[in-house]
């Protein structure tokens, strides 16, 4: 007689150590904040704000930035929105000259009628939000609008930060 080999599987665990990371170990994870045209780098620790810059736009409700360019988003009193996209440098932090900007009003783009969100998706493309969400592609020097989608409720608005996630 021949003998038959019987496979045995048995799972055999393997231990990883997850390290804790403490925000004061993230040298490269800096908050970039405004309020109206005054730039700020906010210290989590210490819940405090440092002055960085002053831009030109006083009516700014929001700022978004990528790796070499920064953008504040300007409300024109009731008629609409100026974004303005300046260049910038991390290391040390910098935001230099305006580079170009895009205006457009809040009559011909439904659900921004009031935005406090702003976010850059990749080098030609930014997130607004208000009570609707839109894609905004700025790969030329005119701006191209698309609605991604209204909030759930008609009073709902975007009031602060939309944070991208292309994962």
């Amino acid at each position: 007689a021949t003998p038959t080999v019987t496979p045995t599987n048995t799972l055999t665990p393997t231990n990883t150590i997850t390290p804790s990371v403490t925000p004061s170990s993230l040298p490269n994870c800096e908050i970039i904040r405004n309020y109206n045209n005054n730039i700020f780098k906010y210290e989590l620790s210490s819940n405090t704000d440092t002055p960085i810059t002053t831009l030109d736009y006083f009516n700014s409700s929001d700022c978004a930035m990528s790796q070499n360019k920064f953008y504040l988003l300007e409300f024109l009193n009731g008629t609409g929105y100026t974004i303005h996209e300046y260049t910038m440098v991390l290391t040390p932090f910098s935001i230099g000259s305006e580079t170009r900007s895009w205006t457009f009003d809040t009559i011909t783009y439904s659900g921004l009628s009031f935005i406090d969100g702003l976010e850059v998706k990749d080098d030609n493309t930014l997130l607004l939000g208000g009570s609707s969400i839109y894609e905004m592609d700025i790969s030329t020097t005119t701006a191209v609008f698309t609605k991604l989608f209204d909030l759930p409720n008609y009073e709902s608005f975007v009031i602060g930060d939309i944070i991208y996630n292309p994962y």
